[in-house]
């Protein structure tokens, strides 16, 4: 019998991660349509002129409808089947409406893919497919946008910033939503979700959207609890796109809005929210795009030991895959960050192969069970691209690896060794990104902090 030991092996992200192409291409999937009927006119330019979040259901046809109170006869939903909710991210200029192909656009892929509505894969793989908009509150310093996520300002409420206005309501604005953009997700999901009677709810979200989805799923727990929802509505997944986990350094204020104190940073709550998730069975998979992003906060723990735990405990209660073949191919941050999103929204059409032991195993992607994504909370992987370079999930694979918490700055490596417990051998693969394993790397065992024993990788990339 063969288990997994605890190693740190002696490399540098840049040098060995993944290993050589997939022999078999993944499963085929449907080719996406244009959304060249999907245009800004979907929203009536009405809805703009004053203040309107909510979740929108998404239709095959290109039509979106809005969860309203007491409706019960949508187009676009029915209360059986799966459902998956996305909540989008920080809106530089979210305030004069709505980009027309929001979220669903792959706007950095190459030119010869085209444009493409990812709602198309979900609604094929027969999900309810919504999105949580809130972009007239998603707009402004980065640091505004914490706040109004998890508190509310010194008159209770939050502001926002209506179409065609270079300024945000003022605090005390009549207007100003009396909840934080948490318990605005919370509520609305109550009512988009009061008739649920499925037994499948998802929620990914991208960039600063993770914040809302964590405390938001945190107060789901307690309207299940309270009765105010249905148990079987409760979200059995969170999927977080390339996360902004916060600055590390803006301190909430005392504001109790989520169910919990909110006199630390955001990356702490953040964390303790994940956690609440995690033990209340929830599945957590994070995909890790530009290292802005995910990265920020933590270069701050070694002046605040607080938000170094907070990354621990976050990525212990979570399935962590670094897109690093996404990273590898855009040099652009800022399309590492949107490709992030793309990449998960098209991979639940593809099956994604774990490659480590040179085995495949069931990988980590949209559609891996979320039993699966569970039972791997605390372990964190590397993505890859094939050869071939597609752009797409298709033809991708990942590989397992271990997060370093380091200083100032996280550490992915390779970790792929396995011991026998009948000989005491341990035995693995240096794995890269292009062809094969890596040969002539030194590969040293620690017990604690003392190395142990030592090797170096044969030319095909393996040691024992």
């Amino acid at each position: 019998m063969k288990k997994k030991v605890c190693m740190i092996l002696v490399l540098s992200l840049c040098m060995a991660l993944c290993a050589s192409a997939i022999g078999t291409a993944a499963a085929q999937a449907s080719t996406l349509p244009s959304y060249s009927s999907f245009t800004s006119e979907l929203f009536d330019p009405a809805v703009f002129e004053s203040l309107d979040y909510g979740i929108y259901w998404f239709g095959d046809d290109y039509t979106v409808e809005k969860a309203v109170d007491g409706k019960t006869d949508y187009n676009n939903y029915s209360p059986t089947k799966p459902t998956m909710i996305l909540i989008h991210g920080m809106q530089v200029s979210g305030h004069n409406g709505r980009p027309t192909p929001e979220y669903f656009d792959c706007v950095a892929t190459p030119p010869d893919l085209g444009h493409r509505y990812y709602a198309r894969r979900w609604l094929d793989a027969g999900y309810n497919f919504g999105m949580f908009y809130w972009n007239q509150m998603a707009t402004g310093g980065v640091g505004d946008i914490e706040r109004r996520v998890w508190c509310l300002n010194d008159a209770g409420k939050i502001n926002y910033q209506l179409k065609g206005q270079s300024k945000f309501t003022d605090d005390d604005d009549p207007t100003n939503p009396a909840k934080t953009i948490c318990r605005l997700f919370a509520d609305e999901f109550a009512v988009a979700m009061s008739d649920y009677a499925g037994s499948d709810v998802r929620i990914a979200c991208h960039s600063y959207g993770n914040q809302i989805a964590a405390g938001g799923v945190s107060l789901l727990l307690d309207y299940a609890r309270e009765g105010t929802i249905s148990p079987q509505a409760v979200p059995r997944r969170i999927s977080m796109l390339d996360p902004y986990l916060g600055l590390g350094d803006v301190v909430l204020g005392a504001m109790p809005s989520t169910g919990l104190d909110c006199t630390e940073t955001a990356v702490e709550m953040l964390a303790n929210c994940i956690e609440k998730c995690a033990q209340s069975g929830i599945a957590v998979d994070v995909y890790l795009g530009m290292s802005m992003a995910w990265a920020t906060a933590y270069t701050r723990s070694k002046t605040n030991p607080a938000i170094r735990t907070a990354y621990e405990k976050f990525f212990a209660n979570s399935t962590c895959v670094l897109l690093d073949g996404i990273r590898n191919q855009y040099g652009s941050v800022q399309d590492q960050h949107v490709v992030a999103n793309d990449w998960f929204m098209d991979s639940i059409a593809y099956p994604m192969t774990d490659k480590t032991f040179d085995q495949d195993t069931v990988g980590v992607a949209a559609g891996t069970s979320h039993e699966i994504i569970y039972s791997l909370h605390g372990t964190a992987y590397i993505q890859c691209n094939s050869e071939a370079l597609t752009f797409t999930p298709s033809d991708d694979y990942v590989v397992r690896a271990d997060i370093d918490f380091g200083d100032t700055n996280l550490r992915f490596s390779t970790s792929s060794s396995t011991t026998d417990e009948a000989s005491g051998v341990i035995s693995g693969r240096i794995l890269q990104k292009t062809v094969g394993g890596k040969g002539g790397v030194k590969v040293t065992l620690y017990s604690g902090d003392n190395a142990v024993a030592e090797t170096t990788s044969a030319s095909n990339g393996h040691y024992s």
